[in-house]
């Protein structure tokens, strides 16, 4: 069981959600409800790596079994990652106004237990609630705010993330020298981590600035690393705007070939993005 739950955190950490969720599935096999803790820790992984690799179907019946576990379990700290599970399912279906109270709420059962991970995390996701309503001030203060206490700790990894979503405004911004000084930040706060799928947005908005300055070979050797790193396995929504960018600067260009790969996993990540209800945003 221990080993099962290491792999998946392993395989997540690397960008293969999908091998990750096969882990935690593993795990939940193995304990049969032995152990409550390991069986929840199993679902709060299994939940956010079918999340983040798109497969969605039947997850609101697995959520809504963390969340009865965790209330049996009588433990806060459980109470808080189904919590925060939920606004994740919330959030990937636009459904803002839900993920910003799951998320509220579980930051601060965080902030009472003391699990400042989990709080970052929540803090990194209530900006990607903002973000995608268009409050943008406030998308980066929380991401600045995350960024900022992960620093503090030692936290590359949750540092990074923040920085990556710091980045990803910058460009629905068209802010161009901000885009690289935010992926500058990820890429040495990720320089001991050289798996971390996060390198897949340090290659994406990489390979974009090459097309745009007509530079094929950096271009296509960032793009390649975005690949390498998960890019095809991890088909969320915030991997639209920056692919749909990079589609039309490699047709400008001429390569027909990026182009197309390009749009492609475009569409895939747009799937996730609805419109036109009061609480979803409007693509790009």
């Amino acid at each position: 069981i221990d080993t099962a739950e290491r792999q998946g955190k392993l395989f997540r950490l690397e960008g293969d959600p999908e091998a990750a969720a096969g882990r935690f599935a593993r795990m939940l096999r193995l304990n049969k409800g032995g152990d409550v803790a390991q069986e929840i820790r199993g679902m709060v992984g299994l939940v956010e790596c079918r999340i983040t690799a798109g497969q969605l179907d039947d997850l609101e019946t697995e959520v809504d079994r963390l969340r009865q576990l965790a209330r049996q379990s009588g433990d806060t700290r459980h109470i808080a990652q189904a919590t925060w599970c939920g606004g994740l399912l919330h959030l990937r279906h636009r459904r803002l106004v839900a993920a910003e109270r799951h998320f509220q709420t579980s930051r601060a059962l965080a902030a009472t237990l003391g699990a400042d991970r989990l709080q970052l995390s929540c803090e990194n996701n209530l900006g990607e609630v903002f973000r995608y309503r268009g409050e943008l001030e406030a998308a980066r203060l929380s991401y600045a705010r995350a960024a900022r206490l992960a620093g503090a700790r030692g936290w590359g990894d949750l540092a990074a993330v923040a920085h990556v979503n710091l980045a990803l405004l910058a460009l629905q911004q068209d802010q161009p020298q901000a885009i690289e000084a935010e992926i500058d930040r990820v890429a040495a706060l990720l320089d001991d981590h050289p798996r971390h799928w996060a390198w897949q947005f340090v290659g994406l908005l990489r390979a974009l600035r090459a097309a745009t300055c007509g530079e094929a070979p950096a271009c296509r050797a960032w793009w390649s690393v975005a690949q390498d790193r998960g890019l095809a396995r991890m088909p969320g929504p915030d991997l639209w705007l920056p692919l749909d960018r990079l589609s039309t600067a490699a047709a400008a260009q001429g390569w027909d070939d990026l182009a197309t790969s390009a749009a492609h996993l475009a569409a895939r990540a747009s799937g996730g993005i609805r419109t036109g209800s009061s609480d979803e945003p409007v693509r790009g």
